[in-house]
């Protein structure tokens, strides 16, 4: 008798399945009912045959699988041994929220290009819940698991892909996310398209949180990048601007941030959401705010308006394909920009962004970023 054992990825609950016996595979754990686990034991490749449909989803040990059919929505298969024949796709990359959500553009083509594959995506953990739901994506690998060459037919690895800017004549300096589509192999389509696919139960968590039916303003306050984050003071300044008879404002970062300016109409979210609440917010907003950070690329993904701060690197690298974004950049006025990233900064330069603040978003005032805001909102 061959057994593997799933992990549910929500609750970590183990659940043993029987190769060829017929299971219901969603957690039993109390209050739990997921429906995403992870395959262990099993070193050979399993399948999953739906019983409704027969439709099959294939894995390694150690992947995220999925356990609702993608072609009726039953939970109920028979599990056993994948074909012989099972090949894998393996895309890498690793970091960034921006950077995964572009990646996601070429999942379509590379599933037309390669249809008889299995696509794995291996991603750091602490943005792997970005693609949960991909229908593109057979299963999931985090990167601090290790993955090996020898197990993957074809492999796309797209760490450390983008980062230098003075690689192959200024390779990476056109616009980032046909870069990731070329470097996976596929053409880029006259409107790529990132996707986030939330769940009905995630969006009816957003309208609980926020019920109100009105203008809702997002605020990404920070950034990972010190030279992508526009100052506190400026998103306090603009905050006292907006009409909160009419607007309520949201502010999101990844850590939590408290200050005296918060009030009526100002709803503190820093520090308290995953990134799949964080989107499911962001898709009922009207207008989101940021520097070059996560938040301006899922504002993107869900087709929002937004006003991104461009400092290190210019817009067209960044929003290229973002129709709904107004960038707001100041070359030629600050003369160190773009330094990209730092990496074409003079140590005068560089001294004085570690020390005072990056003078590229402090030239950029909170009245020309609410004169922006207005005219989106009329």
């Amino acid at each position: 008798m061959k057994i593997a054992q799933l992990s549910c990825s929500k609750c970590r609950t183990k659940i043993p399945v029987v190769f060829g016996m017929v299971s219901t595979l969603t957690c039993q754990s109390s209050g739990c009912g997921g429906n995403s686990f992870r395959v262990e034991i099993v070193k050979e490749p399993i399948s999953l045959t739906c019983v409704a449909c027969g439709r099959k989803v294939e894995a390694m040990g150690g992947a995220e699988i999925s356990t609702v059919c993608r072609g009726c929505g039953s939970r109920v298969f028979t599990p056993g041994i994948a074909n012989p024949d099972f090949k894998l796709l393996l895309i890498i990359r690793n970091r960034g929220i921006g950077d995964v959500l572009m990646t996601t553009a070429a999942l379509p083509r590379l599933r037309m290009k390669y249809p008889d594959h299995a696509i794995c995506y291996a991603v750091d953990p602490d943005v792997e819940e970005l693609l949960l739901g991909n229908p593109y994506i057979d299963f999931r690998l985090p990167t601090d698991r290790g993955v090996k060459l020898t197990e993957w037919d074809i492999r796309i690895d797209l760490r450390q892909k983008v980062e230098d800017y003075a690689v192959g004549d200024g390779v990476n300096k056109g616009d980032r996310l046909e870069r990731f589509m070329k470097l996976c192999g596929v053409p880029v389509p006259p409107v790529p398209k990132m996707e986030i696919y939330l769940t009905r139960e995630e969006r009816k968590w957003a309208e609980t949180f926020y019920p109100v039916k009105r203008n809702l303003i997002v605020l990404g306050l920070t950034s990972a990048s010190r030279f992508r984050a526009w100052p506190l003071g400026h998103f306090r300044k603009l905050t006292s601007m907006i009409d909160r008879n009419k607007c309520d404002v949201l502010l999101l970062s990844d850590t939590a941030i408290c200050s005296d300016w918060f009030g009526a109409g100002i709803i503190n979210a820093t520090g308290r959401l995953t990134i799949r609440q964080m989107c499911s917010l962001i898709e009922r907003s009207s207008l989101v705010i940021s520097g070059d950070t996560g938040v301006s690329h899922i504002a993107a993904a869900f087709d929002k308006p937004a006003i991104t701060l461009y400092g290190a690197i210019p817009p067209e690298v960044r929003c290229g394909h973002y129709p709904l974004t107004i960038p707001i950049y100041k070359e030629g006025i600050v003369p160190c920009v773009p330094c990209w990233d730092w990496q074409f900064a003079t140590d005068e330069h560089l001294r004085k962004c570690k020390n005072e603040g990056p003078d590229c978003l402090l030239s950029i005032s909170p009245e020309e970023v609410f004169e922006k805001l207005k005219e989106v909102l009329k």
